[in-house]
């Protein structure tokens, strides 16, 4: 299996080589109004996505931080998510089924969870609720796609 990682798009949409699995690490739009990130989302997002999906590759993804539109209208924002053709992760796991390869499933747990930092962004949790979050992950996960750096890289708030 094939699989290719991008994140921190902030709007931008790049060509992704031939892979069988693609991995979206978040910040799908950059810093903009909440109704110009639902429209983004919604139009841009939606035919990039569904190139891909004519590809034959898989996608799966999480948002981050600057997802304002998650943050004022989480509601709304899930649905949409939920609308497009990939496999959209908010502190929860997907199994995936890979009938082509040696193993049937993969298990991939997706947060876009990341400790506080400067003010007013999406995702933001704290250090308790991150705990929670990763608690949940399955012993036998294959794959963590999280917004928020490793444990002691870069994980200082207000780095």
């Amino acid at each position: 299996m094939l699989v290719c990682c991008t994140s921190d798009l902030h709007g931008a949409l790049p060509e992704i080589p031939d892979c069988d699995l693609l991995l979206i690490g978040g910040d799908l739009c950059g810093p903009s109004h909440p109704e110009l990130q639902k429209d983004f989302l919604n139009w841009n997002f939606r035919k990039w996505l569904e190139k891909l999906v004519n590809r034959d590759i898989t996608v799966v993804g999480i948002e981050g931080n600057h997802a304002i539109f998650a943050k004022q209208q989480p509601n709304l924002f899930r649905e949409l998510m939920d609308s497009l053709p990939w496999f959209y992760l908010q502190d929860e796991t997907l199994v995936l089924d890979t009938p082509n390869y040696v193993n049937s499933a993969i298990k991939i747990f997706g947060t876009p969870g990341s400790l506080p930092f400067g003010d007013d962004w999406a995702f933001n949790y704290t250090e308790s609720k991150m705990t929670e979050i990763f608690s949940r992950v399955w012993e036998d996960t294959d794959i963590i796609i999280s917004h928020g750096p490793p444990y002691g890289i870069g994980d200082v708030p207000g780095y």
